[in-house]
């Protein structure tokens, strides 16, 4: 067995870890760079949300093939990008025939890309994961916090079920754990 060191790429992941944090920072901005070389090339300039203001995709559409954008696009919102998985999968649902709607919507999210490409999901922290759940359970019992109904907006899923304007998607960016990276 042969030691090459702590993991720095990994299936197109780019990793990097803050041991004394105990952080594990992924990103994939390689990737991203390399998939709007080959679709966007012209792209220069960034939109600030992945989905457009005000547009809606019709339940109809004609023929046709989309699965190469599509297919990179879904790799990056598995990988490390949760915030765009909303747009990528309203755009699949169109890969058997993209009308102009989809084709500006994929444009918009590559914008999107282009200037968020240094965005990484922050792993972890000083936290101590053993029994968990007993813990919780305990400080359920015990009164020390309640279980409650949350207003959809206040929801960190909110952001994979609807399209979310500027100040919304930065909340569920934040709340993702997701960052700026050098």
């Amino acid at each position: 067995m042969k030691v090459l060191g702590e993991v720095e790429m990994f299936l197109g992941l780019q990793i990097k870890r803050d041991r004394e944090k105990r952080l594990i920072f992924i990103n994939q901005k390689k990737y991203i760079t390399k998939v709007l070389n080959k679709f966007a090339p012209d792209i220069q300039n960034a939109a600030t949300t992945p989905w457009p203001p005000k547009k809606e995709i019709p339940h109809n559409w004609k023929k046709g093939k989309a699965l190469k954008k599509t297919g990179s696009l879904n790799y990056i919102s598995v990988g490390t990008r949760p915030n765009i998985t909303y747009t990528v999968q309203k755009i699949c649902k169109a890969n058997s025939g993209p009308i102009s709607i989809h084709k500006k919507i994929i444009k918009h999210l590559f914008k999107y890309l282009y200037g968020t490409k240094k965005l990484a999901i922050r792993l972890g922290g000083k936290y101590n994961y053993n029994n968990l759940n007993p813990r919780i359970i305990n400080r359920l019992e015990m009164g020390s916090f309640k279980i409650q109904q949350i207003r959809t907006d206040k929801i960190t899923a909110d952001g994979l079920t609807k399209p979310l304007l500027k100040t919304a998607h930065a909340r569920f960016m934040k709340l993702l754990g997701i960052i700026m990276m050098e």
